[in-house]
């Protein structure tokens, strides 16, 4: 994809005409842009097409060699690099950069990358910083495929104005619902433009047995767009859609009908962030449909289980599948005998990747083994254990793509796993049949994958049980233990033990103060069959004769006993006995909790909770590997129970000694006068505001227990940004924007209405945000610290707002009648945009001109339209109002000031000369006033005979 120097332009253009890399590409030593070999060498360029460029690879002589360019971008601006390439000689990456960045090249961080391994790469960047940016661009070898010496490549590079402020639209409007949708031939179609409020229809005529292929190509930096497709005119039927593409999708519909026939394409966002529209190219292509014009096998008709074709032992080449014609197949297998099918393919890049599944029943319903995702080949395999031949059934699907051809290779041989005798211990196929098993080697025992083993063990009370299975590799084999017999379904597992490469151990203590059977199941985890020990040892419990601490009984939350301040040595738990504390946190103050235990086998954990039945969890600690420590800040304005769990981790021992050290502090974040001095602002109502000149505070304080809040006011077209700086290291901080829409619906502040957020990890958190409502809006910004235990309860922050961009002088009050009665009904024409009408016939109009910065105090009025020749006077109010006066109406009001006498010329046009900052007493920046002229209008001709009049007003927001 490429933009021209059109705006909003995009033109697809193909890599096979602009790259120049063959199969035997000749790489010149260096192109014209070396040496371009770093971010402070990078070649400075604009929009274009930049071609015969070479890349080296790591098997250049010199080693691999990076080229680097800077192209600057202004705010509100969209950059789109497009690299052009052949990656089948050597694959090259696209990333961008801030040049300024003293990291920039590094491989993060970066404004966007583009990293596939097919032809071609794009990345596009879109400026909100408030300011332009040079950026710089990476042509760099890609990681995935970088043994090249060399390649060919051209760069299209464009930068344009955000689509989504200046939306103009595409020539093929209107076609915003499927009954207007365009007809399109197959070809280009560039300098497209979607919106969520436009969403875009095409029509495509596609020729029996022939399918029609819609590229998408689009910058993701906006937002992801999404293609579906659909085969009536009411846009009902979808037949296949394509999204989340990343910058590139593809869809693809057959028509298979017999007769030419219409197809709707429809083009739409996918809003994921602050953008709502997108440029993007199509390319429509129309083709004979390989997967229709095929000659489908011989076995046809064999597209459902009834009609399976029969199958026979060996090599069966040429087979055909499709999407809309999968194959059934027949094998009958002798009792005894296993089968084995074999089904290969060629595997095309992204292309058809097939699947088999095997039933042992007529209707395809029972699976019995499946072959999926092999990369060329899939296998099914299974005996026949049912004591005479049997018909199994074969299914041939697709999982990707629309057709491929395959071979089937069937293999019917002795099925070891049968014709091996079982061991003495079956029947013990279930739960319900499980044999007890005695203490002492238990050897030759023999599993099969549709055959589990089942045994039981009882074992004495204050005794630990020890199973070890031992079996003989490639084979991998499992053992789960279940605490009954009632029913040992899946979710009924206490514990699994598989893949042990030769061993799995299965370790339990009776804890029950009585005997207690366990069950066990051995299990084929990999295989069809195999052999196995089994050693089953039981000995004294050491987890249950260790004596326990004198805290003890603390097993439950609710028993939990008083923890003291300080050392508490000597604790003891086991995994059959956890124990429980409480505590008593004063308001302001934080309990720390440092668990100490001798690190080893057995890992501890200690977990915080904020009730009696420890259901809801403050923080936890574990796999210390010797030390875990927790920490809890009250912050509720009271004395806090919190209650604590100490516990072994599943897996790793069954026992061990602890000690506990807890301490109190007071919290530095609830210090009295430790705030800044913008308090109270902890709620969006109460937000602070931040002038239309922006902001730049130091020193900021928030905590968790308290979030900051800030407003300002967006003129319609105009760009923020609001950076909160800070250390992370120090304290992690995050920043939300919301608009006064949330403040309605009273969901401003909440985790969820955002507009935009900030919550990295990196020190600092900026927002950039573009106003493209269409008014004025009121923004707020939440300003809070990261909610995980481990961040600490409060940190310092500066605040920076800038604003760029937008109209800071809004017209209003027009003449027209929209702002109230002219005083003798002399309205203008709607549309117009002037004051009331005067003794010329129009109204008179006012503009202004320079900035809205006090220190630079450049602005001038100038007034067209007014009487010629005659005394006019800009006029300032600092409240809004429309009140009918003299031939006109009065849009501003107390306090006022008289700004400067202006005379206007032959031609009714007249401008302010002096500094409107000193003549109108502007007090600072972040103020609005509102401004007139308002002009003689004598000789008894006026319209109501008053003899003056106004121009239409403009409402101007000051900054610094």
């Amino acid at each position: 994809m490429r933009f021209d120097q059109t705006p909003f332009a995009l033109g697809v253009l193909a890599a096979a005409a602009l790259a120049s890399g063959t199969a035997e590409a000749q790489c010149p030593a260096a192109d014209a842009f070396e040496p371009n070999d770093s971010c402070a060498a990078a070649t400075p360029v604009t929009s274009g097409l930049y071609s015969n460029l070479s890349l080296d690879g790591t098997l250049a002589a010199g080693g691999a060699n990076d080229d680097y360019y800077v192209v600057n971008v202004p705010d509100g601006q969209l950059l789109v690099v497009t690299c052009l390439h052949s990656a089948a000689l050597g694959n090259i990456d696209v990333a961008l950069y801030d040049s300024t960045w003293t990291t920039c090249g590094d491989d993060f961080p970066t404004l966007a990358t583009h990293f596939v391994v097919l032809d071609d790469e794009e990345v596009s960047w879109l400026n909100g910083t408030g300011a332009a940016v040079d950026v710089a661009i990476k042509a760099t070898y890609s990681i995935i495929d970088a043994s090249f010496a060399c390649n060919d490549y051209a760069l299209d590079i464009s930068v344009v104005p955000d689509p989504c402020v200046a939306a103009i639209d595409d020539a093929y409007e209107p076609n915003d619902d499927c009954a207007s949708s365009v007809a399109i031939a197959p070809g280009s179609y560039n300098d497209l433009y979607v919106s969520t409020a436009d969403e875009d229809f095409y029509r495509v005529s596609v020729d029996s047995t022939d399918r029609v292929v819609v590229t998408c190509t689009y910058p993701s930096v906006l937002t992801e767009l999404s293609i579906e497709i659909y085969d009536d005119p009411a846009c009902t039927t979808l037949i296949t859609s394509q999204n989340w593409g990343g910058g590139w999708i593809e869809a693809k519909a057959a028509n298979a009908t017999g007769a030419t026939k219409d197809y709707y394409v429809r083009v739409n966002p996918i809003v994921s962030g602050s953008a709502t529209c997108n440029l993007y190219d199509l390319d429509i292509v129309t083709e004979p449909d390989p997967c229709l014009t095929a000659v489908d096998d011989a076995f046809e008709p064999n597209d459902v289980c009834g009609s399976a074709a029969t199958l026979t032992a060996g090599l069966t080449s040429g087979l055909f599948v499709s999407t809309g014609s999968e194959d059934y197949y027949k094998i009958s297998v002798p009792h005894t005998e296993q089968v084995v099918i074999d089904q290969t393919w060629t595997q095309v890049l992204f292309g058809a990747n097939p699947q088999m599944q095997l039933y042992s029943d007529a209707t395809c319903s029972t699976e019995v083994d499946l072959g999926a995702w092999g990369a060329g080949s899939n296998q099914v395999v299974y005996g026949n254990a049912t004591g005479a031949t049997t018909d199994f059934y074969l299914k041939v699907s697709l999982l990707e793509g629309e057709c491929v051809d395959y071979d089937l290779n069937v293999t019917l041989q002795p099925d070891p796993c049968i014709l091996t005798p079982d061991d003495a211990f079956e029947p013990n196929d279930d739960c319900l049949s499980a044999v007890p098993l005695g203490t002492g080697v238990h050897a030759g025992l023999f599993v099969r994958d549709a055959d589990p083993d089942w045994y039981s063990v009882t074992i004495p009370a204050g005794q630990l049980l020890t199973i070890e299975q031992t079996y003989a590799l490639p084979d991998q084999l499992g053992i789960d233990r279940y605490n009954d017999n009632l029913g040992c379904g899946p979710f009924d597992v206490d514990m699994q033990a598989s893949y042990g490469g030769g061993l799995n151990t299965q370790v339990f203590p009776n804890t029950l103060g009585a005997p207690q059977t366990i069950y066990f199941r051995c299990y084929m985890a990999e295989g069809d069959c195999g052999g196995y020990d089994l050693n089953v040892t039981l000995a004294p419990d050491p987890c249950q004769s260790t004596p326990d601490d004198s805290f003890e009984p603390n097993d439950t939350c609710g028993s939990g006993v008083v923890l003291p301040l300080g050392l508490s040595a000597g604790l003891f738990v086991a995994e059959h006995d956890m124990d429980h504390y409480q505590i008593d946190v004063p308001a302001g103050q934080v309990l720390t909790i440092d668990q100490t235990y001798v690190g080893g086998s057995t890992e501890l954990g200690i977990t915080l909770f904020d009730d009696p039945a420890c259901t809801t969890w403050l923080y936890g600690a574990s796999w210390g590997g010797g030390f875990n420590s927790v920490t809890w800040t009250n912050s509720t304005g009271s004395v806090h129970t919190v209650y604590i769990r100490c516990e072994t981790q599943i897996g790793t021992g069954y026992c061990l000694n602890y000690d506990l050290n807890a301490t109190l502090a007071p919290d530095p974040c609830q210090a009295p006068g430790v705030d800044d001095v913008y308090e109270e602002n902890d709620d969006c109502s109460s937000a602070t505001p931040v002038g239309l000149g922006g902001a730049s505070w130091t020193g900021l304080f928030v905590s968790k227990s308290d979030p900051d809040y800030y407003s300002f006011i967006l003129p319609d077209g105009a760009s923020a940004q609001v950076a909160a700086n800070f250390i992370n290291n120090n304290c992690n901080i995050d920043t939300f924007l919301y608009d006064s829409a949330s403040v309605g619906s009273f969901t401003c502040g909440d985790p969820f209405s955002y507009l935009a957020a900030s919550n990295g990890f990196g020190d600092g958190e900026t927002i950039n945000w573009t106003n493209t409502s269409g008014v004025t809006e009121t923004y707020y910004v939440k300003v809070e610290v990261w909610s995980d235990p481990s961040n600490p309860t409060c940190g310092n922050y500066d605040l920076d707002v800038t604003f760029s961009g937008g109209a800071y002088a809004i017209p209003f009050c027009y003449g027209d009648g929209s702002a109230g009665a002219c005083p003798c009904s002399n309205f203008s024409a709607v549309g117009a945009a002037e004051g009331c009408t005067s003794s010329i016939g129009v109204g008179a109009k006012l503009s202004v001109s320079g900035s809205n910065s006090i220190v630079a105090d450049d602005m001038s009025f100038t007034v067209s339209q007014a009487r010629p020749n005659q005394t006019a006077m800009l006029v300032q109010g600092s409240v809004e109002t429309s009140v009918p006066f003299k031939d006109g109406i009065l849009c501003m009001g107390n306090p006022t000031e008289r700004v400067e006498v202006v005379f206007t010329d032959a031609s009714g046009i007249g401008s302010t000369s002096s500094s409107i900052v000193t003549n109108g007493n502007i007090p600072g920046p972040g103020i609005t006033r509102f401004y007139q002229i308002w002009f003689r209008d004598p000789g008894g001709v006026s319209p109501c005979g008053f003899g003056s009049n106004f121009s239409q007003g403009l409402r101007v927001y000051w900054s610094n």
